[in-house]
């Protein structure tokens, strides 16, 4: 490819993205295949000229990758909010509600609520805990375990949930399984006493749910990442970041203390969105991120 028109036919369709025209698809795949042209021959060349430095942050398309992030993240936020909206009609059930936490005609509502937890969100599990934090009802999915009279009140989120009465999300944990996920919670308060009885709660295994809204794999492409408010990570295409703090030792070096990265991270933790270009590992990439809000807090941020 002649890189000379090469570069004028980049110019060309960034010039009409940005005057409002809406590209083609066939359009998008050309300003990304231009782009990458012009890359592959920066590198050869050695240097960058000031021609194609200022289309390649162009070719990144900071406005499009901005609403494209803000509307995923408010669809996770969604989902999220369907999950809970379902945790909560089973704790206010007419079982639930009188004590019933482990018979049968409970158990029937939990199958009812948990197929389209499931199938739907990526839901593995879904569990009614006592008062005490001990598992007295549970379903999961083929091939998980039930974990029947296990007592988890060493768990964060129980004892989070018990403490306000208050719907909790768990940030990301490793289950017994050492498979890393986020629980859901809703807590099952007697109406008519005030009484804490228990907590409803789902559990979803954080590559099963986000995987589901893009590229968690392949980090030579456009991927998604999403982290906890205690800033840890719950997927990433390198997956020895996965299950550790952003702000820790081995990623910090992984991406050389980055300070625009960080302070991109740090914003949006303290929910707010941003955005910033910078370099790591295998080149140039601007990245958004956008908070999650859960019961008006930053719950999860998602780049």
């Amino acid at each position: 490819m002649d890189i000379v028109k090469c570069r004028e036919h980049l110019e060309r369709l960034l010039n009409l993205a940005n005057a409002g025209k809406t590209l083609t698809a066939e359009e998008e795949g050309l300003v990304i295949e231009y782009a990458q042209v012009g890359r592959a021959y920066c590198t050869i060349c050695g240097k960058w000229t000031r021609e194609w430095m200022s289309l390649m942050d162009e070719s990144l398309y900071p406005p499009r990758q901005v609403d494209s992030t803000k509307a995923i993240s408010e669809h996770i936020k969604s989902d999220f909010d369907s999950i809970i909206s379902r945790l909560q009609g089973l704790a206010n059930s007419i079982y639930v509600q009188q004590g019933d936490l482990s018979g049968n005609k409970t158990n029937e509502l939990m199958k009812e609520i948990f197929l389209p937890l499931s199938t739907s969100f990526g839901v593995d599990r879904l569990a009614i805990l006592n008062e005490n934090g001990t598992l007295v009802n549970s379903l999961a999915i083929k091939g998980e375990r039930i974990f029947a009279g296990t007592n988890f009140s060493f768990r964060y989120w129980v004892r989070e949930t018990k403490g306000t009465h208050e719907p909790v999300f768990s940030g990301g944990f490793r289950g017994i399984d050492g498979k890393l996920r986020v629980s859901l919670t809703y807590p099952i308060v007697n109406r008519q006493a005030g009484k804490y009885l228990g907590l409803v709660a789902a559990s979803v295994p954080t590559v099963e749910f986000f995987q589901r809204y893009g590229n968690i794999y392949n980090i030579s492409s456009q991927y998604i990442a999403a982290l906890d408010s205690n800033s840890a990570q719950l997927i990433h295409p390198v997956k020895k970041m996965v299950g550790t703090s952003f702000f820790g030792s081995y990623t910090q070096q992984l991406t050389g203390h980055n300070a625009v990265l960080n302070n991109l991270i740090q914003t949006v933790m303290s929910g707010k969105p941003d955005s910033a270009v910078y370099n790591f590992m295998n080149g140039q990439r601007l990245n958004t991120g956008y908070p999650i809000f859960e019961e008006g807090k930053p719950a999860f941020l998602f780049l």
